[in-house]
């Protein structure tokens, strides 16, 4: 029975760029979280009025969007860089094209979406809330979002195409 991974989890996180980026990201949004977030209430005045699930996963995804978006972009065009450098494309096709480079993206989209779940989940610890079905729909609408990220990268980085050989050379002069 064939391997339908040929690639092990493990390896592939070790050899993403995602994983070795981690602290510093993951650094910027829990000190971006409390100062932000803290910066316009104090925490008493977060907790003290009435509290809703949606409105502070809102208020916590708001700071974040760009960010994720930045990350998962940066880290996918990384990645899509790397492909190109290491002559992907050119090697004997053992497996699609597409499930190659949705393989070299997954780590840069599961950090967009660490970047976006991180602050929600400091959010609703620190207010002691719940969260509903309607309250994650923006987290989920930004998943979405942030998925479909990478493909501009992906048709930058990780796109192949055949280069004639007459197309390399200029134009013979003809006087």
């Amino acid at each position: 029975m064939r391997d339908r991974c040929p690639i092990e989890v493990t390896s592939l996180l070790r050899s993403s760029a995602a994983l070795w980026t981690a602290p510093v990201w993951s650094g910027i949004v829990a000190f971006y979280f409390f100062y932000a977030l803290h910066f316009e209430d104090s925490y008493e005045e977060v907790i003290g009025g009435p509290l809703w699930a949606a409105q502070q996963v809102a208020r916590a995804l708001n700071y974040f969007y760009a960010f994720a978006y930045g990350i998962t972009l940066g880290l996918a065009t990384w990645e899509g860089g790397r492909l190109k450098h290491d002559r992907v494309w050119d090697l004997a096709p053992s497996r699609a094209r597409w499930r190659v480079a949705v393989q070299a993206l997954a780590p840069a989209v599961g950090a967009g979406w660490a970047i976006l779940l991180l602050p929600v989940v400091m959010r609703l610890v620190e207010t002691r809330l719940l969260p509903t079905p309607t309250s994650v729909l923006p987290l989920v609408m930004e998943w979405a979002s942030c998925a479909r990220t990478p493909s501009s990268a992906a048709s930058s980085g990780t796109s192949h195409r055949a280069r004639s050989p007459h197309r390399s050379a200029p134009p013979p002069r003809t006087t």
